[in-house]
């Protein structure tokens, strides 16, 4: 019993609910309604304190990910700003390069005249 009693002083704590400690004589009285109240308020407690734990979890996860993203955008701002935009840099793929005269189809040469291009 005094492992469960450790358990509720704990709930109690954490949730300023206050908790009536189960004793062994509790278990054994005539009178059950009294123990059935207790059991209602127990499960009430351990209710709200796993609903205060869930509750600090979350407020946990969004801190580490507001952290996160902080690291992020200080380290690669450019990519950050994409993210928050949601842009993505499409591939691009060329089967052939049109110029004044003639079709280039020639992988190699298409890239050669791309970076000449781009160069100039």
């Amino acid at each position: 019993m005094t492992q469960i009693n450790k358990e509720l002083e704990y709930v109690k704590q954490e949730t300023k609910y206050e908790i009536l400690i189960v004793s062994a004589m509790s278990w054994h009285t005539e009178n059950n309604t009294k123990l059935e109240q207790q059991i209602d308020e127990l499960k009430k407690a351990l209710h709200k304190a796993r609903k205060v734990e869930n509750q600090k979890e979350k407020r946990e996860q969004i801190q580490l990910h507001v952290i996160r993203r902080r690291e992020k955008f200080t380290d690669n701002t450019k990519k950050m700003i994409k993210s928050v935009l949601k842009h993505k840099v499409a591939p691009l793929t060329l089967n052939n390069l049109k110029q004044k005269d003639s079709i280039i189809a020639d992988v190699k040469r298409i890239k050669k005249e791309i970076e000449e291009h781009f160069l100039k």
